[in-house]
C-alpha cells in the first residue's frame, strides 16, 4: 500500500518535467526562434535583433512635427503586424532588405510617406534613419515587410548573438539546458519509481509520524477495536497486516490522506464482477462506529467459521501434541526402570 507522501514524491517530478518542457519549449522559442526564420511570428508579434550603431539625438535638436529615437544596439526589437497602408508619418517600421553583398539584413526606418515611382507602378517608401533627418526612399518586396515597431528589451540581442556564435555552440547550450530543465526531473522521477517498485527492504508498518491527528485517533481505534477480539497485527509495507487465527483477515493503511481497512475477501457480485464493498474508508472520527459494526458485520458472514475451523484444528493439533508428549514421558519412566 502506497500513501499520499509516496505519490507525491512521483508525481511532482512528472508534473515537474512538464512544466520545464513548457518553460524550456517558450525560451528556446522567445531567444533562438528568430536565428532560424528572421521572420517568425506568434499571431501578430514578431521580433528581431537590432544591431545598428546610433546617435542618440537631443529631443531639442528634432523638429516640431518630426520624430527620431535611439536603440542601444544589441536589443531586441519587437515589432506587430500591419497592413503597410495603415503605417503613419512618425511610425517606426521594419522591414527586409537584400544589402550589395545578397545578404538580408532587416532595416528599421522611421515612415514618412508612400508614393509611386514614376512608372505608377513600383511602390516607394519615403523614410529616414532612426538618428537622421535624411530622406531614403526604399522598395519592399512582397512579403519582406515586417511590421510595426513598438518596444525593445536591451542587450538580449547581444546575449542571443554570443550564444548562437558559432552555431555548434547553440546546439551544445539547447541539449544541456534540456537536460537541466527536464531531464533532472525525468531522472528524480524514474529513480523514485524505481526505489518504489523495488519496495522497502523491512516491513515498517503505517508510518504514524506522517498521519494527521485525527487519522492518528482513528488508527489507533481501529487497532485497539481488532486486538481486542484477538486479532494480530504485523507490520507490512506501508501498512499493518491483520490476522485472526493464522489467516490475514484486513489490510491497515492510510491512502490519500484517508484511513482504509481492506478486507481480505473479493466479494463476486452477480455479475461476476469484484465488489469493492470490502474497502472500508473511515475519513472521519465519526464513522469509527458504524466502521467498526460493518467490519463486525463482514467478519461474522466471512470469516468467523473459517477461523472457528481454524481455532477448532489447531486445538485439536496441540492435544495430539501433549498427548504424544505424555507418551513420551512414560515411556521415557519405563526406560528408566
Amino acid at each position: 500500500m502506497r500513501n499520499l507522501h509516496e505519490q507525491k514524491r512521483i508525481t511532482v517530478p512528472i508534473i515537474m518535467a512538464i512544466l520545464m518542457a513548457v518553460i524550456y519549449a517558450a525560451l528556446v522559442i522567445f531567444l533562438f526562434a528568430t536565428f532560424w526564420n528572421p521572420k517568425f511570428t506568434i499571431g501578430n508579434l514578431g521580433m528581431y535583433d537590432f544591431f545598428d550603431e546610433l546617435e542618440e539625438v537631443d529631443e531639442w535638436d528634432v523638429d516640431e512635427g518630426e520624430f527620431m529615437t535611439y536603440y542601444p544596439a544589441g536589443s531586441r526589437i519587437f515589432y506587430t503586424k500591419v497592413d503597410v497602408k495603415t503605417l503613419e508619418k512618425n511610425d517606426v517600421f521594419a522591414f527586409i532588405e537584400t544589402d550589395e553583398n545578397n545578404k538580408k539584413v532587416i532595416k528599421t526606418q522611421v515612415f514618412l510617406d508612400i508614393g509611386t515611382d514614376y512608372d505608377g507602378e513600383t511602390t516607394l517608401y519615403y523614410s529616414h534613419d532612426l538618428d537622421s533627418m535624411e530622406e531614403n526612399v526604399y522598395t519592399i518586396a512582397s512579403g519582406n515587410f515586417l511590421g510595426k515597431v513598438t518596444g525593445n528589451v536591451a542587450s538580449l540581442g547581444n546575449v542571443v548573438k554570443t550564444l548562437t556564435n558559432p552555431t555548434w555552440l547553440l546546439y551544445i547550450i539547447l541539449i544541456v539546458l534540456a537536460l537541466i530543465m527536464v531531464g533532472i526531473p525525468i531522472a528524480v522521477a524514474a529513480y523514485r519509481i524505481h526505489i518504489k517498485n523495488i519496495g522497502s527492504p523491512f516491513p515498517e508498518g503505517v508510518d504514524k509520524t506522517k498521519l494527521s491527528t485525527e487519522n492518528l485517533y482513528i488508527y489507533l481505534n481501529i487497532k485497539e477495536f481488532l486486538q481486542s477480539a484477538n486479532m494480530v497485527i504485523k507490520n507490512g509495507y506501508d501498512c499493518d497486516l491483520v490476522y485472526a487465527a493464522g489467516i490475514l483477515f484486513a489490510v491497515l493503511h492510510c491512502t490519500n490522506g484517508n484511513i482504509y481497512l481492506n478486507i481480505n475477501k473479493d466479494f463476486t457480485r452477480h455479475d461476476s464482477k469484484l465488489d469493492r464493498s470490502g474497502y472500508i474508508c473511515i475519513p472521519h472520527v465519526a464513522n469509527l462506529d458504524s466502521a467498526k459494526r460493518r467490519i463486525n458485520s463482514m467478519y461474522r458472514a466471512y470469516f468467523a467459521n473459517m477461523v472457528d475451523r481454524r481455532v477448532s484444528a489447531m486445538n485439536a493439533k496441540r492435544q495430539r501434541e501433549r498427548q504424544l508428549q505424555k507418551q513420551r514421558a512414560r515411556m521415557q519412566k519405563k526406560t528408566n526402570y
